[in-house]
Parts: C-alpha cells; structure tokens; sequence
C-alpha cells in the first residue's frame, strides 16, 4: 500500500519517481487498477482522478501458548479479521467492486513462518536450562543432606516458582493495522458513493480552485484526490487528501 500512495502521490506532482513506485506496487498486487494507472500516468493524461483506498478489518496478531510446567511458551499466530464483506463504489447509476490491493494476513504469516523455527528453538533450550536447573538443584540437595541439602531443594523449589511466573512468549504486536486494503478510482467531477455492506456514504464535487474542499464528504472536482477510509464495526473515518 506504501508503493502505490507514493506512487500517486509522485506521479500526480509530475515525479518520475511515482511511476517505479507504481511498477512496484503493481510487481506484487497485480491488480487492473495499478496497470490503469501506470498507463494514465505515462500518457501525461491531464483528466484529474480520485482514488478511494479502504482499509479493513485488523491484521493478525500473536496469543501465548504456554507450558507452565516445562517453562515452555510460544507466540501463536492468530488470524486476522475483517470488519465488512463487499466494497463498491457506486456512480453514474453502476455499482464497481473495488480492488484488493493488499492482505497484511499473508505478509504477517510469512513473516511468522520465517521466524518460528528460530523462535522454538530458543524457547525449548530455555525450558531444558531452566527445568535442568531446577531439577539438579532439588535432587542434589536430597542427595546431600542434612541443612546444606534442604538449602539446595529450597532454591530449586524456589527457582521452580519464579521461573513458572516468568516464562513468557513475546507477543507484541500491533493491531492498528488493517486486514485487508481495498483501491478504487474515479473521474474526478463524477459525484459517487462508497458502499460498504450495503451502507452508503455520499461524495460530491465540488469547484475548489486551489483550495482544500471545503466541508466532509466534498472532493475537489478540478484536481486530483485520494479518499482515505478506515473502517471499524460500527464507524468509519474519511480523509479526503487533495492533490494536484
């Protein structure tokens, strides 16, 4: 997604740059959209457009799965999910799916998978450190005797205690991200609406010589746009960014 609202960004300000930006968006979405744009652009075509970039749902993140007597933990990957189904952009009396330009899903999994192996092999030598630990420091002291004995089993019960409520996996992860990103585009000056599940929101153009639209749900008809939407359960937030 960076790519591609670089791309339109440079692009839409005559930069060069915007068009190997757009290739390589285009290089991993391959998508009719980017090759739409990608031909608009290196014909110096001078009709202003908007594009509508929706993000979706929340990428996946990491849960703990946890052994607490073998001091063992891992991050398990859970799924993310999306908020909505359909996506359209209505106008002119058609209605237009709009594009999946990306799905954090499968670049967060493949990142995962990348790091497992890694990540398994630390946490089953940490369990046999500290497990070995606690073990020989019990059974040394039973072997013992006497008050050096009982000493030894107590730091091993005791060793025991904190590294059970210490072993933890690394969970971290951001859910500010969506799931799933969606692009559409229209001629800019073609009022449309942005139809999710069924729930419309209205934009219309208007003249804006230069200047910013001058209210919600307005877009400059004499240059180029992009809508931003990111989309939760319940609302929505809109961010219309004029371009040149």
């Amino acid at each position: 997604m960076v790519s591609y609202v670089a791309g339109l960004f440079y692009s839409t300000n005559g930069d060069s740059k915007g068009i190997d930006d757009l290739k390589e968006a285009y290089g991993i979405s391959q998508i009719p959209l980017l090759a739409q744009d990608i031909k608009h652009f290196e014909s110096h075509d001078p009709k202003k457009m908007t594009w509508v970039i929706v993000e979706d749902g929340m990428q996946p993140t990491l849960e703990e799965f946890k052994i607490t007597e073998f001091n063992f933990a891992l991050p398990l990957l859970k799924p993310g999910k999306d908020f909505h189904k359909t996506f359209q952009i209505s106008a002119s009396g058609k209605a237009e799916n709009l594009a999946v330009l990306s799905h954090f899903n499968a670049v967060v999994q493949k990142e995962y998978q990348t790091t497992l192996p890694a990540i398994k092999a630390r946490a089953i030598t940490s369990a046999i450190l500290k497990t070995g630990a606690e073990a020989g420091l019990v059974g040394g002291g039973a072997a013992v005797g006497g008050s050096a004995g009982l000493a030894m089993q107590a730091t091993g019960a005791g060793l025991a205690m904190l590294n059970k409520a210490t072993t933890a996996a690394d969970i971290r992860s951001s859910n500010v991200f969506p799931n799933t990103v969606y692009a559409g585009r229209v001629d800019s000056g073609t009022d449309f609406s942005l139809v999710i599940d069924g729930a419309s929101t209205p934009f219309k153009f208007v003249t804006c010589a230069g200047k910013s639209a001058p209210s919600a749900n307005q877009v400059c008809s004499d240059a180029n746009n992009i809508i931003f939407v990111r989309t939760f359960p319940v609302a929505n937030t809109i961010k219309v960014l004029t371009l040149k």
